[in-house]
């Protein structure tokens, strides 16, 4: 039986899914698709924002990111939705420790897709400057 779970935990970190079973429900909670993808940047556009800027900051303590996550509760409750296919309604009537169960799975599952969205961000964001700074520098020296 063990190494039926050992290849269950190597095919779920492959296909970037897990299963996990959540009161009396069997939950599939699967990186996102494309579309989806899209919809969850949406979604995730405030807490990335923040994380930006608790990143930039230098400070990367992982309770204050949970705290992050939890200030954007509302945004967090739709995203595990998309990502486990199960209603919001559903996950945000969860007891606290089922909640934390997904909320964790999702994280897990799919901190690429954050990670890669929060590295586009500050990307654009050093891009914007550069080019600001080039505008600026090129104005001066017309000027003279």
């Amino acid at each position: 039986m063990a190494d039926q779970d050992n290849v269950l935990e190597e095919a779920q970190l492959l296909f970037n899914e897990r299963q996990l079973t959540i009161g009396d429900r069997d939950v599939t909670v699967r990186e996102f698709a494309f579309l989806e993808g899209l919809r969850a940047q949406v979604l995730a556009r405030p807490m990335l924002k923040d994380l930006r800027i608790h990143f930039e900051s230098g400070d990367a303590d992982p309770e204050d990111i949970a705290l992050l996550m939890e200030g954007h509760a509302e945004e967090w409750l739709e995203i595990c939705a998309l990502a486990s296919g199960e209603p919001a309604e559903w996950i945000a009537k969860l007891p606290s420790s089922q909640g934390e169960q997904l909320s964790l799975a999702v994280w897990e599952v799919c901190s690429d897709f954050f990670m890669r969205s929060l590295e586009k961000m500050l990307r654009i964001r050093l891009t914007v400057r550069a080019q600001a700074a080039a505008a600026l520098a090129t104005s001066s020296s017309s000027e003279s």
